[in-house]
């Protein structure tokens, strides 16, 4: 019953529909702290109970995540990059993110192996953890930040 989508700026529309009616509820900037890059690729998870927003530029491949609890106020969490060296341009502005399966680890915490793809610049992989419930107590997600780890 929600959307969430770029039209090739650093803003993403927050949509919600009921049948055939859609009601724009949004339009938040994402909040790179490295600045807009062309941030426009998006794709979206429940891990371990937390909404999770990750968010691809198409101008330097950098991957970004956020807490997405509320939608139409992101908050920076971390960002990573695999790629290294000269990368070639994405001048159709295209690529794909995508989510894999939830692992429950023995230690409490959850996993989810998040693939990123802009075109002409190559695919990487993410593993992103949320630590077990109590250890989220005061931290908040802000703990996701320390979880995010690089798979190559």
């Amino acid at each position: 019953s929600h959307v969430l989508g770029t039209a090739g700026s650093s803003l993403y529309r927050y949509t919600s529909f009921s049948g055939s009616s859609g009601t724009l509820l949004g339009s938040p900037a994402i909040p790179d702290p490295a600045g807009a890059t062309a941030d426009r690729l998006l794709a979206y998870t429940i891990l371990g109970g937390h909404a999770l927003l990750a968010v691809q530029s198409i101008g330097d491949s950098h991957v970004s995540l956020y807490d997405a609890t509320d939608p139409a106020n992101p908050i920076y969490l971390a960002s990573g990059r695999n790629v290294t060296g000269t990368i070639a341009s994405n001048g159709n502005g295209t690529g794909e993110l995508a989510w894999g399966d939830v692992t429950a680890n023995p230690d409490g915490s959850f996993s989810e192996t998040l693939y990123a793809m802009s075109s002409n610049q190559g695919i990487q992989a993410f593993v992103v953890v949320v630590p077990e419930p109590s250890g989220l107590a005061l931290a908040g997600l802000a703990a996701l930040a320390l979880c995010w780890r690089r798979r190559s």
